[in-house]
């Protein structure tokens, strides 16, 4: 979802944003590279540094994905009601973030 959304990060940046090693982007990487869903462009200033595209099949794999998570999102609702469907997500916020907290 980052490099859709920021594309073009390099490892390190992709990283740091997921709070993960460099090294662990660039297995990521090599795993979703090989199985045609991104591809590593060099930077136009900096050879060393490789940019990271989600291709075509990236991008679609992306939009179902999101359907999918679309889906189990409305079946967690229609079990839960709105409301504790709400609350259930305002949980899990707290959760990321005390989470993100023990770093």
């Amino acid at each position: 979802m980052h490099v859709h959304v920021y594309p073009g990060l390099n490892g390190a940046e992709l990283g740091r944003r997921l709070g993960v090693s460099t090294q662990a982007v660039a297995l990521l990487a090599t795993k979703l590279e090989a199985n045609g869903l991104v591809e590593r462009r060099t930077h136009p200033r900096h050879r060393n540094i490789q940019e990271l595209y989600l291709t075509d099949e990236g991008h679609r794999t992306l939009q179902a994905a999101y359907e999918h998570i679309g889906k189990i999102e409305d079946k967690l609702t229609d079990a839960l009601g709105p409301e504790d469907a709400q609350h259930l997500r305002e949980l899990l916020d707290t959760v990321i973030a005390a989470l993100a907290d023990t770093e």
